[in-house]
């Protein structure tokens, strides 16, 4: 659990499709995460702290501002779906490692498949195989 609440989880921040998104992560750790959405022009400040913390004792809670809203960059959506798409990009940001990893590496590719993580290969052999190919294929 962490020690954090809504009134004191450090804003943290990510980019992904050249947007910087605001976020705040407090709650219980190691279950999928309660993503917070606001409407077109609220932030992340407008939830009722009782009522995210009162998810947070049980749930890992993620409070986040959408593009132009709050402390994230960009421009504010117009539509549900341009919120949706950056949304979308806030949530495949590929974890920490892996970026350190195809930095590091010589050559390295980064492939993110939809809807999957450590079980790649397995939700999605066949593309994961064709891809897998081609990389050692280039690089022998």
């Amino acid at each position: 659990m962490s020690s954090y609440s809504h009134e004191t989880a450090p804003t943290r921040f990510v980019e992904a499709d050249g947007i910087r998104f605001a976020y705040r992560r407090f709650g219980k750790s190691g279950e999928l995460p309660l993503l917070f959405l606001q409407y077109f022009n609220a932030n992340m400040d407008d939830w009722d702290p009782s009522v995210t913390n009162g998810f947070a004792l049980d749930r890992d809670v993620i409070l986040f501002d959408n593009a132009g809203i709050g402390s994230s960059g960009g421009e504010t959506p117009s539509t549900v779906l341009e919120m949706t798409r950056h949304v979308l990009a806030f949530c495949v940001v590929p974890p920490v490692n892996a970026l350190i990893l195809a930095e590091r590496l010589p050559d390295a590719q980064l492939v993110m498949y939809p809807d999957s993580s450590h079980g790649t290969q397995y939700q999605h052999a066949s593309l994961f195989l064709k891809h897998a190919n081609l990389f050692l294929d280039a690089q022998f």
